[in-house]
């Protein structure tokens, strides 16, 4: 009986060296399979074009053969979404604001919005592109975050919230220049006149440019004084 069950034992444990053979082969067999090299394949291809550098959409020729549209939110979107990657590589985005008859308004987000060159990537960059795909486009208007329209009564309006604390040590502020220039790529001008001790003083200074600068914060802004003048 002993024997009996020695060998039972015995050919239990081949039994089992026979299975796990069997498992073995059929799990080279599923790696080798064509949907296993199909995926080792993409995986492969996946690899190489993690590599590749990206082409960008700006570069001369790239947008050659590719149809013509018509100037519709939809098709302006379609082609923003070529161009979103270019510009979120480099922190930036876009965004439609409207469309006014031939004229495309954006806004730049991110770097883009803050980025002293962004007017030149809207006319040397986005503008060309979507001129060459929608022949209707006239062009292209950039608008920063935030961005408002510099003008006189804005800026007094602002003043007027600096003069009565200028006046309490006999000082006053005035708009002296203003220049607003013309296209995207302008950047409006503002010199301010200050008189009195505050034209002394740095943070006086620094807080009425500040406060100009939160409402126009595209703006140039210089502060000259009375005492500057007789410099």
């Amino acid at each position: 009986e002993e024997k009996e069950e020695e060998e039972e034992e015995k050919e239990d444990v081949y039994k089992l060296e026979d299975d796990d053979e069997e498992v073995e082969e059929d799990m080279q067999k599923r790696l080798s399979s064509p949907f296993s090299e199909m995926l080792n394949s993409m995986k492969g291809d996946d690899k190489q074009a993690r590599r590749k550098p990206m082409v960008s959409p700006f570069a001369d020729g790239v947008q050659l053969g590719k149809p013509k549209l018509a100037l519709t939110h939809e098709n302006v979107e379609l082609i923003l979404e070529d161009l979103r990657p270019a510009l979120i590589a480099d922190g930036g985005n876009v965004k439609i604001l409207e469309i006014e008859g031939p004229i495309l308004k954006l806004e730049m987000l991110g770097s883009c919005g803050t980025c002293p060159s962004s007017a030149i990537t809207v006319k040397f960059g986005i503008e060309k592109v979507m001129l060459d795909r929608i022949p209707e486009l006239g062009e292209i208007e950039a608008v920063m975050p935030g961005f408002k329209v510099v003008t006189e009564e804005g800026i007094l309006e602002i003043l007027d919230t600096v003069s009565p604390f200028l006046s309490v040590s006999g000082g006053t502020i005035e708009l002296v220049e203003l220049d607003v220039g013309e296209g995207i790529s302008a950047r409006p001008s503002i010199v301010l006149g200050m008189t009195g001790p505050g034209q002394r003083n740095q943070s006086v200074k620094a807080e009425v440019m500040r406060r100009v600068k939160f409402i126009y914060g595209q703006a140039q802004v210089e502060i000259i004084g009375d005492e500057d003048e007789d410099d």
